[in-house]
């Protein structure tokens, strides 16, 4: 029963499900915010797979260093490449990277909110692409 207590704390506490499951945002700065977290998720993913492996392994430190010197972004509005907005923007969305990545990969697919296999593939990306903290 006292799970069930803190499940139904969580459920209504705004903060949490915010941070937790953010929306497709129409505000320009959030949707930055999330791309930046999302393509760096990307970034540790392939430096995990890399086939030479980096001294330590792959980092999120490693991932802000190259997407930080990145100057040849195809669309610079839409990401961040500045460490200090990658940090904060890691910040706010590192509970829900995976989610977001998945999202931005089935974006890039042309797959949209209205295929009937939409969730499925969602949520089969995002198990994928979790990481542990």
């Amino acid at each position: 029963m006292l799970f069930l207590g803190r499940a139904r704390t969580a459920l209504i506490d705004d903060t949490y499900a915010k941070e937790a499951y953010p929306e497709p945002l129409s505000d320009k700065v959030k949707y930055k915010r999330m791309t930046t977290v999302g393509l760096l998720v990307i970034l540790m993913r392939a430096l995990g797979f890399q086939s030479q492996s980096l001294p330590g392994g792959a980092s999120l430190l490693k991932a802000v260093f190259i997407l930080s010197n990145y100057d040849n972004l195809k669309k610079p509005e839409i990401l961040y490449n500045n460490r200090k907005e990658i940090f904060k923007s890691w910040k706010l969305y590192k509970k829900s990277c995976h989610l977001i990545v998945a999202h931005l990969i089935l974006r890039r697919e042309e797959i949209y909110e209205d295929d009937e296999d939409y969730i499925y593939f969602w949520l089969t990306i995002a198990r994928i692409t979790r990481i542990s903290f």
